[in-house]
């Protein structure tokens, strides 16, 4: 009998403290499709929870969102005028995770 798999027990918290901005990758392109990033910690946090980045297709609108267990908006950023870098992403997300 195969056993159960075990509930990961991270917190929010936990997920936005193991963000680094350094190592985290992604695209905007094409528009109007959200992307996950790489480099976010989603493993460390067993996959829990992940973000994503959405340019409008008529380029004026940047967002950034974070889901919970794959499904679930967690929270949105945004809109930003312009790219943001992930260091500014990562910064918006830690002061709403507090």
């Amino acid at each position: 009998m195969p056993k159960d798999k075990k509930k990961n027990k991270s917190t929010v918290q936990d997920y936005a403290a193991d963000l680094d901005a350094n190592v985290m990758t992604g695209g905007w392109d094409p528009e109007g499709t959200w992307h996950r990033i790489h480099g976010d910690g989603k493993s460390r946090s067993g996959g829990r929870w992940h973000m994503e980045t959405l340019k409008s297709k008529d380029k004026s609108e940047y967002w950034a969102r974070v889901r919970q267990d794959s499904r679930d908006v967690l929270q949105n950023f945004g809109p930003y005028s312009s790219e943001p870098s992930f260091a500014q992403i990562v910064h918006d997300f830690k002061a709403w995770a507090g």
